[in-house]
């Protein structure tokens, strides 16, 4: 898959140390307004969270040209002094941060990590998102389930429903991701994303994983049913994961998606979205996770998508 980059190797290698940027910045060429990212999720099976290792990922944000980090925390395990340390460490750096646990919505232990995060999530510099999962558990113990039942479908939208009161009351807003399941449930024997957001209150924003759709089992989703369902939820999209998907698998590098990567900063765009995170495979080799970073924000900028100034 990598032979065509061959040529970069020398940049690659030089992006992958961490070399100070100079104060550059990776810039949308068509959409200035937008902010590339990157989330610590790429990093999660080589790097414990930590006040040290969020300090890391936010000094090579700062090198390479990034302007925020969706700092992953998956069961809520920082403090809140840890997070106020790492908030203004990221202020420092002139890092914008999102908050993010790793919960789906009818997870047993979603309370009690739900609000162990809503507390760290206000401290940092940013859009104020809160983000979490739709689905979980419930759709990991079955690899062939395509939606909710139900009783497990007026749940979750209770829970969001709660969670994004109680995120309000904190002064930011609650996100959550497709994460499994199908686009759609209406005439089928079970509850899908569409039926979710039409039920749900506005205020429960949408954190948009552009390749997501695109490996459910059995669901067969083409790109324009994606694009169908992004622009009629585009008014609840608070971010985006940029993530490239083939052959229902996803990527270790961005390259390319059956929802091209134009329409979606098209639509975002009209919506004034403007947050991107670059999303990778969480691969156990950390070095190449790297590499891989330096060939996503290669294809980005020989694609047109951004320059670095």
């Amino acid at each position: 898959m990598y032979k065509k980059f061959a040529f970069i190797g020398f940049f690659m290698a030089v992006f992958t140390m961490g070399c100070d940027s100079g104060g550059k910045k990776m810039v949308f060429q068509k959409y200035p307004d937008m902010k590339l990212g990157f989330t610590t999720q790429n990093f999660i099976n080589t790097t414990p969270v930590s006040v040290g290792s969020a300090k890391r990922f936010i000094s090579y944000a700062k090198k390479q040209g990034y302007s925020w980090i969706e700092l992953r925390d998956p069961a809520a395990s920082l403090t809140l002094e840890q997070s106020r340390e790492i908030a203004s460490f990221a202020r420092d750096n002139n890092i914008e941060i999102i908050y993010s646990i790793q919960r789906g919505l009818l997870d047993s232990d979603f309370w009690d990590i739900f609000k162990r995060g809503v507390i760290n999530a206000p401290v940092f510099d940013g859009p104020g998102m809160y983000r979490a999962l739709t689905t979980g558990k419930e759709f990991q113990s079955d690899p062939s389930k395509l939606g909710w039942t139900k009783e497990e479908f007026e749940q979750a939208v209770k829970t969001a429903n709660e969670a994004a009161a109680v995120a309000r009351g904190h002064g930011i807003r609650f996100a959550v991701e497709n994460s499994n399941g199908d686009i759609d449930g209406y005439n089928k024997p079970y509850y899908g994303l569409s039926e979710f957001f039409d039920q749900t209150n506005p205020d429960v924003a949408w954190q948009f994983d552009v390749a997501n759709f695109f490996w459910v089992p059995k669901a067969n989703i083409t790109a324009r049913q994606v694009e169908e369902f992004t622009r009629k939820y585009a008014s609840r999209m608070a971010y985006i994961h940029l993530k490239s998907a083939r052959d229902r698998k996803a990527l270790s590098v961005l390259d390319g998606n059956p929802l091209d990567f134009e329409t979606i900063f098209s639509i975002m765009n009209e919506n004034n979205v403007h947050y991107i995170a670059i999303e990778l495979d969480a691969i156990k080799d950390e070095q190449q996770i790297y590499k891989n970073h330096a060939i996503s924000i290669d294809y980005l900028v020989r694609n047109g998508f951004i320059t670095i100034k």
